[in-house]
């Protein structure tokens, strides 16, 4: 059993308002929506459709999604044979992700400054 990572909250209308949003191009919605087919939450457990959602936010450049779709190439779930190159590509993005926020990638690097106190 290969693991996904989402944190979903609980609602009867969620997989509407991620639908809406996915449909919108909100790579975080379209990740959700993966893990709703995955987990078989609120729809009928569907790993290949999974997969799909995971692929469209992953080009999106989403960690979880890339999370989830580096462990579905590892385990060869969704219809998708075992690739392990392909899934250590994907948790190598992943960590760089990690360590690299988006905010922190706008950002110079910190300078750094001397001072001086007269003594």
């Amino acid at each position: 059993m290969c693991a996904c990572v989402c944190v979903l909250p609980l609602s009867n209308h969620i997989y509407f308002r991620y639908e809406k949003a996915a449909k919108d191009g909100h790579s975080g919605a379209l990740c959700n929506l993966g893990v709703l087919y995955a987990m078989g939450k609120g729809v009928t457990k569907d790993r290949k459709r999974a997969v799909q959602f995971y692929q469209a936010a992953a080009a999106q450049e989403n960690a979880a999604a890339q999370f989830n779709l580096a462990a579905a190439h590892a385990c060869g779930s969704g219809g998708l044979e075992v690739n392990l190159r392909q899934a250590a590509e994907l948790y190598q993005k992943v960590t760089w992700a990690l360590q690299h926020p988006p905010h922190s990638r706008l950002l110079p690097p910190p300078q750094r400054f001397l001072v001086f106190f007269p003594v």
